[in-house]
């Protein structure tokens, strides 16, 4: 009686934990994104986003008005910052930026004359 039992608890100790790995391996990496806008008084100039995982950075001017667009970006390894523009103001193409071998942890999104800023969004976790 002991060790039918014990061949009992047994397999439906296995079972519990077979399914729990099916389970725990099914589950897709979640890869998400973030997005923050630029206000400029009641108006909005341009936007930047954290995407594919925190691992690439995305900005984009909407507005011709002489301001350019820039996401700041820290990552995973201390001391690490990246800011990348859109050079060309609202025409068409938009700046972007892959990460290797960290991920990006804060950013906000800041636009201004001459590489200078002038407004930003909050600094935020991506």
């Amino acid at each position: 009686m002991k060790v039918g039992l014990r061949t009992r608890v047994g397999a439906g100790v296995a079972a519990l934990v077979g399914i729990g790995s099916v389970l725990v391996g099914a589950a897709p990496a979640m890869a998400h994104g973030s997005c923050q806008y630029v206000p400029d008084y009641d108006r909005r100039i341009g936007w930047g986003c954290v995407l594919d995982g925190h691992v690439q950075a995305y900005v984009h001017d909407d507005a011709a008005d002489n301001k350019g667009l820039r996401i700041h970006l820290w990552t995973s390894t201390p001391g690490t910052k990246y800011v990348v523009g859109d050079g060309n103001g609202s025409q068409r193409g938009d700046g972007w930026k892959t990460v290797s071998g960290e991920r990006i942890t804060y950013y906000k999104v800041c636009a201004g004359v001459d590489g200078v800023d002038s407004i930003c969004s909050p600094r935020v976790a991506a």
